[in-house]
């Protein structure tokens, strides 16, 4: 039982460095809906796999680039037929 990490713990290595910590409520809120077997007897806190895969599923992939437009054109302006 000991290699769990509690909520708090994990809000704390969560939280940004420059900015507003993460609270031990949110921790419970997230893994909740991350992970539903803690729905049961409440949050019991969770392995450093746990940790780690969850940490993967916060991550935002950014948007890739757009495709530069071959034309220069609009999209609309090259659907238009030429009169």
């Amino acid at each position: 039982m000991s290699d769990l990490m509690d909520a708090a713990t994990i809000a704390e290595r969560l939280s940004p460095p420059n900015g507003r910590p993460r609270s031990a409520d949110w921790v419970r809120r997230k893994m909740v809906k991350e992970w539903p077997h803690t729905k049961v007897g409440g949050f019991r806190g969770m392995t450093e796999a746990q940790f780690q895969e969850t940490l993967a599923r916060l991550r935002v992939e950014p948007n890739p680039d757009p495709a530069d437009r071959p034309s220069g054109l609009s999209p609309r302006s090259r659907s238009k037929r030429a009169s």
